[in-house]
């Protein structure tokens, strides 16, 4: 079991800022000290287009200091797609850049946040390979056929049991339900218009589609108790920019809408009680982070947010990490007040790591894209992948000791 820690620990990403940075008292609860209010922050010379980016299934409850205390923190696994050894495809190696290993090679794939299962077995990949295409081969021209990959398909992290759960072409973006036994994923194949939510049967290798017609349906996320989806949906094919959040039962019954704003709402993640939604609204005033009750559909504004990524609640609930416009910040849902957690700079596709003590992300400082870990006690950063040039990344759970 780890021990307690205590102090007040900076998280920044260790470069030269205006910003005064926030701290976390290690204690029963996190503190963030300072006045860091977003008020109070002066925005940075230059912020680059591509900043933090955080996964909301890797960083929820990554914040509390019961999780650190609770001794559940250990060892972590981080699958990759690399190029090595002359050959491109998905590793996996453990959270200190130790015991790489091969599980594909594919000469091209995608993953995406939240493709661990969340036991920390399994993984969730879409490979180009030969062959996949004739799917949609002779078909009719359908919408948003660019953004289809291939069927989704999920691996064992040592690289056994790899299997296809479908013939189908679907969007990456699927998302494990809370028990890992079904899939739920976006794809507009078999429609002459639009893109439908399907759930895949992981063990029988069924899928069953829960919307269709000539809807957009996308960017899926289960309730934490298995038995409603929320997905951002385009209803109005004459404003296509008009997407808004709906919440349908896992068996396709009782749908309902919880937004209808004139604006692209996209993104939505449950609070982990199942009550609350949070999503990101980005219009012609601007992006902000907003929340829903998903029994009462009055959405209620939050900080303005940066771009269009997935909030992350915190396991009690209270606090939203989000991108926003200083970097990294992360909100109190009740009062409103935001603090900068992590500043932008030269990190990519950031994530907080399960035991709460890093930060893990890709960064070009070398002369190839690797993955860093950032250590928020220490300020120290160290290279995880290096013989190769790293894109997409997944952090797994915390692994069972």
């Amino acid at each position: 079991m780890t021990p307690a820690r205590t102090g007040r620990y900076c998280a920044a990403a260790g470069r030269r800022s205006n910003y005064q940075r926030p701290c976390i008292q290690i204690a029963e609860e996190p503190k963030l000290h300072g006045d860091t209010s977003m008020t109070n922050v002066r925005r940075p010379a230059l912020i680059k287009t591509f900043g933090l980016v955080l996964g909301a299934s890797l960083l929820a409850g990554a914040l509390l200091v019961g999780f650190v205390r609770s001794g559940l923190t250990g060892d972590f696994l981080i699958a990759f797609v690399s190029t090595r050894e002359g050959r491109r495809g998905l590793f996996v190696m453990h959270s200190d850049g130790s015991a790489v290993r091969r599980l594909t090679t594919d000469t091209g794939l995608v993953i995406r946040p939240g493709a661990w299962s969340s036991d920390g077995r399994r993984i969730l990949f879409f490979p180009f390979r030969p062959g996949l295409a004739h799917v949609m081969a002779g078909s009719v021209p359908r919408a948003n056929l660019d953004m289809h990959v291939s069927p989704p398909f999920v691996i064992d992290a040592d690289g056994q049991n790899e299997q296809r759960l479908s013939e189908q072409m679907v969007i990456p973006g699927c998302r494990w339900s809370p028990d890992n036994t079904r899939i739920v994923c976006s794809s507009g194949v078999e429609l002459l218009e639009g893109v439908a939510l399907y759930i895949f049967d992981v063990a029988k290798r069924v899928r069953t589609r829960l919307t269709g017609g000539s809807n957009v349906d996308m960017m899926p996320s289960w309730s934490p108790d298995g038995k409603h989806i929320a997905f951002s949906s385009t209803r109005n094919r004459s404003r296509p920019f008009k997407r808004n959040i709906f919440v349908i039962d896992a068996d396709g019954t009782h749908e309902r809408r919880l937004t209808d704003s004139e604006d692209a709402e996209v993104v939505p993640v449950w609070s982990p009680d199942g009550r609350s939604i949070a999503f990101v609204r980005s219009g012609f005033t601007g992006t902000n982070l907003f929340v829903v009750d998903a029994d009462r559909p009055k959405p209620r504004m939050l900080p303005t947010a940066y771009g269009s990524q997935p909030p992350a609640w915190t396991r009690d609930g209270r606090h939203i990490m989000y991108d926003c416009p200083e970097g990294v910040c992360l909100v109190d849902v009740r009062q409103g007040k935001a603090h900068v957690l992590v500043e932008r700079g030269h990190p990519v596709d950031a994530v907080l790591a399960p035991d709460t003590t890093r930060v893990i992300y890709r960064s070009n400082d070398g002369p190839s894209w690797n993955i860093y870990a950032w250590d928020l006690r220490t300020h120290a950063r160290v290279k995880l992948a290096d013989d190769g040039e790293d894109s997409m990344f997944a952090v797994s759970p915390l692994l069972e000791r």
